[in-house]
């Protein structure tokens, strides 16, 4: 924006998403804000959340709380058990109300992470992010009284919003299969970045991974298209004895959660070690130290972040033949290998494989290395600085 004075960006997030979602918003706001002044409104939950995230301080935080939150009657549980913390998220079926007058001093107001956000008394200029379609893939995942709010929360996007960003080119083929194609002219596709831009890792110390052995690594939460199971049943049938390491929100395990039924099912009680939610540095030391990334996904909005990692640090990956991730695949001029997450025979083939050849799939892992194409934030950034002064020149 030369030639002109600094102006405001409100960033709305009442969501908070503990995954990829904070992740993303902060590395794009991190660039950003060297050419906008970012505030960033949420309420008190999902703030904490992205305060202790943060690695700047040019973001200015501001506590704010939605218009209304629409419950499920049935998830009250749920926010007894976020009372306790005894979880990190609430259920999906929560939508937060965005009003008229949130951040009116603003110029321009950008919502990160749409899911979940009712903007039906929304009332300024803005653009919002369409990460993933995963709930209309997986209905199940939200139930169908949750599916019926978000896909009402759709078309408002449209109707309030400028611009609604997606982050791959599948994501818009089934953006469009659900707003319809008269949606086209307000879709914009921004691709994520496939690196931060930094090679080096921290340097191991209480971050050691030595006490796994030899390990496979799977970071992502424990929502059901992460396909934990498939991964379990295979490790239990593949020829390879490696250790198991997950993180993210949900994998700590124990009592009756869905992991630990899963790793009991497989028999893997003692080969898995799951860590919850962790570092950013600790996920990278993880990574870089790993037999292998295994990311046995049924569905991504723009590709994996974590395969993405893995493949900047020269670490073998076996991951999911969908659509986006071979997307991401060609975008970053990369391979890895990949099997149908439906079937546990292929992956116990890969991990075969893996276990048979080592050296191979390490080998293939570093040499691609050096050749790879990639995005980095300030290309994200750049990208939406073009989006946005055209929309608001």
């Amino acid at each position: 924006m030369a030639g002109s004075a600094r102006r405001s960006l409100c960033v709305i997030d009442h969501v908070g998403n503990v995954g990829g979602g904070i992740k993303y918003v902060l590395r794009l706001l991190d660039v950003l804000r060297m050419s906008w002044d970012v505030h960033l409104h949420a309420q008190p939950v999902a703030l904490g959340r992205y305060r202790a995230a943060v690695q700047s301080n040019g973001i200015d935080f501001r506590e704010s709380r939605p218009t209304s939150v629409l419950p499920v009657l049935a998830d009250w549980s749920t926010l007894f058990a976020l009372g306790l913390g005894m979880v990190r998220q609430g259920h999906r079926g929560w939508t937060f109300g965005v009003g008229p007058s949130e951040a009116s001093d603003s110029d321009v107001h950008f919502f990160p992470w749409l899911h979940r956000h009712n903007l039906q008394d929304f009332r300024g200029r803005g653009i919002g992010v369409f990460h993933d379609a995963i709930f209309f893939q997986m209905p199940e995942i939200i139930g169908p009284r949750q599916l019926a709010i978000e896909s009402a929360n759709l078309l408002t996007w449209f109707d309030k919003l400028d611009k609604v960003v997606v982050t791959s080119a599948y994501t818009r083929q089934r953006l469009l299969g659900l707003a319809g194609g008269e949606a086209a002219t307000k879709i914009a596709v921004i691709p994520v970045a496939d690196t931060d831009g930094t090679a080096d890792l921290p340097d191991p110390g209480p971050q050691s991974t030595q006490r796994f052995g030899r390990y496979l690594v799977m970071p992502a939460n424990t929502s059901r298209h992460k396909n934990h199971r498939v991964l379990l049943q295979a490790m239990k049938r593949s020829i390879g004895q490696w250790n198991l390491v997950l993180t993210g929100d949900g994998t700590l395990g124990g009592g009756e959660t869905p992991i630990a039924r899963h790793i009991a099912e497989a028999g893997l009680e003692k080969r898995v070690f799951g860590l919850g939610y962790v570092k950013k540095e600790m996920v990278a030391r993880l990574i870089a130290d790993a037999e292998a990334l295994v990311m046995p996904t049924l569905g991504e909005g723009g590709g994996s972040f974590p395969v993405c990692e893995a493949i900047v640090a020269g670490t073998p990956v076996i991951t999911s033949n969908i659509d986006v991730i071979q997307e991401q695949l060609d975008r970053m001029g990369a391979e890895a290998t990949l099997f149908n997450p439906q079937n546990v025979d292929e992956l116990v083939l890969a991990l075969d494989g893996l276990a048979q050849d080592p050296e191979r799939f390490r080998s293939a892992a570093r040499a691609q290395v050096a050749r790879l194409h990639l995005r980095n934030w300030e290309h994200v950034a750049r990208d939406f600085q073009v989006l946005l002064e055209s929309l608001y020149p």
